[in-house]
């Protein structure tokens, strides 16, 4: 009677149980496959909107536990202008340069990536190709790029001006008073983060890699630059009384490119 038991109940479905665990599998493993391939089939969509993402929450991020700010008092205006600079620079700018551009002007460049570390070394042009693309992300687009644009996105709406040429020349007069500061800030974070990316990153995975990584400098970038032109006038005038007439000179050109778009 035992082996009856065993031969017709216990072992058929001990069968139908591992069938059933196998298509269950399949079932699952095949979405999230589908899943995973998403950022090598679609990188500029998946690296523009993980930017945009990302930026946004790191803003949120510090105005709600570094700024101690409640929910309604969050500056939604101040995020916008940092999902905006998400958008437009980190997501599809940088697409272009990293997949676009940079392969072009280092065309070794695909082939290190995929060299082991000991071929790498070994791999002169591709080594000098790494040293370009090091040079036009720290030494041309992250100081000639990167905080013109952010500034400018800041006094555009900070400003409530959609005029660029408005603010360009008021953003980038900010900038010089920051230059230093704002440069070596990058240097520090960016020069060994893109020395790996540029090394063993796949080109897909140039943009979210640098996404993962800008959280924490965007989160930095937002608490010692994010704050309203108001609030930074009143921390610089009881600072420094030079940088003060800085922002009255500030103040100035403002209205005087105002008046001269009037006329």
């Amino acid at each position: 009677m035992a082996l009856l038991w065993v031969e017709y109940i216990v072992v058929p479905a001990f069968y139908a149980f591992r069938k059933s665990r196998r298509v269950l599998r399949r079932r699952v493993k095949r979405p999230i496959m589908n899943l995973a391939r998403i950022p090598a089939r679609h990188p500029f969509a998946f690296g523009v909107g993980f930017t945009v993402v990302k930026t946004a929450a790191a803003d949120m991020v510090v105005q709600s536990f570094v700024e101690g700010k409640a929910l309604e008092a969050i500056d939604y205006r101040r995020t916008a202008i940092f999902s905006s600079f998400g958008l437009v620079y980190l997501g599809a700018w940088q697409y272009f340069l990293y997949n676009k551009i940079m392969p072009r002007l280092c065309p070794n460049a695909p082939a290190f990536i995929s060299k082991s570390f000991r071929e790498k070394l070994a791999d002169g042009p591709g080594k000098r190709d790494l040293a370009k693309q090091l040079f036009l992300e720290n030494g041309i687009n992250n100081p000639v790029l990167y905080f013109p644009t952010f500034y400018t996105l800041k006094e555009m709406m900070e400003s409530n001006d959609p005029d660029v040429t408005r603010a360009f020349p008021i953003g980038l007069a900010k900038y010089s008073d920051n230059f230093w500061e704002d440069f070596t800030s990058i240097m520090r974070v960016w020069m060994p983060v893109q020395l790996f990316n540029f090394s063993f990153s796949p080109m897909w995975f140039r943009v979210p890699l640098v996404a993962i990584v800008s959280f924490g400098f965007t989160c930095y970038v937002s608490v010692v630059r994010g704050k309203p032109a108001e609030e930074a006038d009143q921390l610089v005038e009881a600072k420094d009384e030079d940088k003060t007439n800085r922002i009255e000179t500030l103040g100035s050109m403002r209205q005087s490119l105002k008046k001269k778009a009037m006329m």
